[in-house]
């Protein structure tokens, strides 16, 4: 049976729609969502003409898709035969990814009314839509509910403060009712998820830790640090900011490696004013420099294998990147006191593989590195312990 969509909320998503498009005169990830959306329908048509009942997978942005990620690949590995048609919703998630060749057809999700997805899910006519951590749209799940087709959510993290669990919120409940399997996160998962009398869902854990451990089994050597000679223990700045390029510019002086979150000019500058000894990745075929600052995107969850500690950055402003790329090569990590939302930093601390500072003053709360060693046990034990989702949620797939 499919769900009623009260007008609010087609409503809300047509107000959404609209906001984005005028939004889109001077913004650029705006102008990327509505300009990715035009004529949607004739190019996700020819694309998928020779498709037949493709798996459909959607992610919201990058993050999601590498949750999904090992499922994909889990699911092609299996499966070689059967298509798959991968969507986002964001523009930060298709612009770095459309050229993915893990799936079939790579495009947009258009937005969430009655005949967006009618026409949708008429043209791609997948087996099974499967939804990765987050993004409930009414209107697809409905139409998916109409024709039959089953929907399954993974990596699913429940939370009390959303609206599943408010009063208000009933019409979402029962979209997750419809979902035919949910798999999620952890024992509170589940717990919420019972309480609001959901009888399908299985804690699997998270498939992140799955996907680290696939890259650091295919990572490649990197000549130029195969070849970099250093004395002392490396500490690597991961996805950094200001706060923790600071903090490692005033309190460390052993052989670091700065892997910015944003690599732009200004700021690869601002870097080398605190570390003036700085030698730039690209710049450079041999590696002399006791700092060496990575000037370009892609190699950092390679460049793990070369640290001995990692900081990671974002908790010190609006929230922390990825733990577990450092953690699975056997490293400590530290980083930043915002880090409730990531279940996998709490796991890690109560692990004994890394540590939070409490402000941007406390270098104090790192590690002696004679440490570091005892510390990167606990924490790749910790990614290899939780490990093997992508395995049970293919079970229930099949």
């Amino acid at each position: 049976m499919s769900l009623k969509i009260p007008h609010w909320y087609r409503w809300g998503v047509q107000a959404y729609g609209l906001g984005v498009r005028l939004t889109a005169r001077w913004n650029t990830k705006a102008r990327q969502w509505t300009s990715g959306r035009k004529n949607w329908r004739s190019h996700l048509r020819e694309k998928c003409s020779a498709l037949d009942n493709p798996y459909w997978i959607h992610c919201a942005s990058l993050g999601e898709f590498e949750q999904g990620r090992p499922l994909i690949e889990a699911l092609r590995e299996k499966h070689p035969s059967r298509p798959i048609v991968l969507t986002f919703f964001s523009p930060s998630g298709f612009e770095v990814r459309k050229n993915y060749t893990g799936a079939d057809v790579v495009s947009y999700l258009p937005l969430d009314t009655p005949a967006n997805a009618r026409d949708f899910v008429q043209i791609v006519s997948p087996r099974a839509a499967i939804f990765v951590k987050y993004e409930n749209w009414l209107c697809f799940h409905s139409e998916l509910d109409r024709q039959s087709v089953p929907r399954f959510l993974i990596s699913a993290r429940f939370r009390a403060g959303q609206i599943f669990f408010k009063s208000h919120g009933k019409i979402f409940r029962e979209a997750l009712k419809g979902f035919r399997h949910i798999f999620v996160q952890d024992q509170a998962s589940l717990d919420l998820a019972l309480s609001i009398e959901l009888g399908n869902v299985t804690v699997t854990g998270d498939t992140r830790f799955d996907r680290v451990m696939a890259i650091k089994n295919g990572a490649q050597k990197d000549p130029k640090f195969e070849s970099w000679n250093t004395d002392g223990p490396v500490l690597i700045l991961g996805s950094s900011w200001d706060p923790e390029e600071a903090l490692a510019a005033k309190h460390w002086d052993g052989p670091t490696i700065i892997a910015p979150h944003e690599v732009h000019e200004e700021h690869l500058k601002a870097i080398e004013g605190q570390f003036p000894e700085a030698q730039r990745y690209t710049q450079t075929e041999n590696l002399t420099s006791r700092v060496i600052l990575i000037d370009t995107i892609g190699l950092l969850s390679n460049l793990y294998q070369y640290a001995d500690g990692a900081f990671i950055g974002g908790a010190f402003g609006k929230g922390l990147h990825n733990t577990l790329e450092a953690a699975v090569w056997g490293i400590p990590v530290f980083f930043g006191p915002r880090y409730e939302a990531f279940i996998e930093a709490k796991g890690l601390i109560e692990a004994g593989g890394a540590v939070s500072l409490s402000s941007g003053q406390d270098w104090s709360k790192i590690p002696e590195p004679s440490t570091w060693p005892e510390m990167g046990i606990k924490a790749s034990s910790f990614v290899a312990q939780n490990t093997g989702a992508k395995s049970k949620i293919l079970e229930k797939l099949d």
